[in-house]
């Protein structure tokens, strides 16, 4: 079992919302799509730049911001719920890769 799975979303926000790491931002997805010209966003405007994201998988996924902290990101994915982007949640990239928090507990990034 995780640290995580013990945890609220409170104590989360509590004890790393505030954290930071070289190399590693926090972005809001707000959709993937495997065929990305039938995503419209129009609805987000003023949240900030969409920018696309192809991983592994070959799916495109869609993130506005590129913010500094846990806390900032849960900000901007509450502002993109209040547009109608229900399915928008938080990830994280390290120098460019897709990371999890859990990983940076696990290594000792964030304590």
């Amino acid at each position: 079992a995780s640290i995580l799975d013990e945890m609220s979303a409170d104590d989360v926000m509590l004890n790393f919302g505030d954290q930071s790491a070289p190399g590693l931002t926090f972005s809001v997805q707000v959709a993937a799509y495997s065929n990305p010209s039938n995503y419209r966003s129009a609805h987000l405007q003023g949240l900030g730049e969409i920018e696309t994201v192809v991983l592994e998988d070959g799916i495109t996924r869609f993130t506005i911001g590129k913010l500094t902290t846990l806390r900032a990101a849960k900000a901007l994915q509450a502002k993109a719920k209040e547009k109608g982007q229900d399915a928008a949640f938080v990830i994280m990239f390290l120098n460019g890769k897709r990371t999890y928090l859990e990983k940076l507990i696990n290594t000792g990034m964030f304590k």
